[in-house]
């Protein structure tokens, strides 16, 4: 398969973007995957109603050592939401600090499971980790650029 871009589409940060303005790209990973399904109870006439129904968030991040494994492994002994935020087309200053980006997505809520996956690289002869997480989110946020707030959804039973 060739090879399509050799930039990073989505940079995954372990905290609210919105929040902090310190998010950095050593403190982020590749986002190789995520999927979540969000669903809420519609009336006769098609309108929404009622709080959302429980939702998990799956991810698929690409992971440089073990060491960055830890943090995954440590929120799943959590008894409170963890914040992550999902950074589409993100660009850096020269210092290496979130400057701009298309948009995000900030996810909150408790880590459920967390699987490792090694494969081998044939052209580099290196190992690559990959590690997928479930969170089972409590709120989520999509941001626009310029950190607009364009739809939050936060009201799970």
């Amino acid at each position: 398969m060739p090879v399509i871009s050799n930039n990073v589409k989505i940079s995954l940060f372990h905290s609210n973007i919105l929040e902090e303005n310190n998010a950095v790209r050593s403190s982020s990973v590749a986002v190789q995957h995520y999927e979540y399904t969000l669903g809420r109870e519609l009336n006769v006439y098609g309108e929404a109603y009622g709080g959302n129904s429980e939702s998990v968030l799956l991810a698929m991040v690409r992971v440089g050592s073990r060491d960055d494994l830890k943090i995954y492994y440590e929120t799943l002994n959590n008894t409170y939401p963890t914040s992550y935020t999902f950074v589409m087309n993100a660009v850096y200053d020269e210092s290496g600090h979130l400057s701009e980006y298309d948009g995000a997505l900030v996810c909150e809520g408790y880590v459920v499971d967390v699987e490792e996956s090694f494969s081998r690289d044939s052209a580099s002869e290196g190992v690559q980790m990959s590690l997928i997480f479930r969170l089972l989110l409590t709120k989520m946020e999509f941001v626009g650029s310029g950190r607009n707030v364009v739809q939050r959804f936060s009201d799970w039973d």
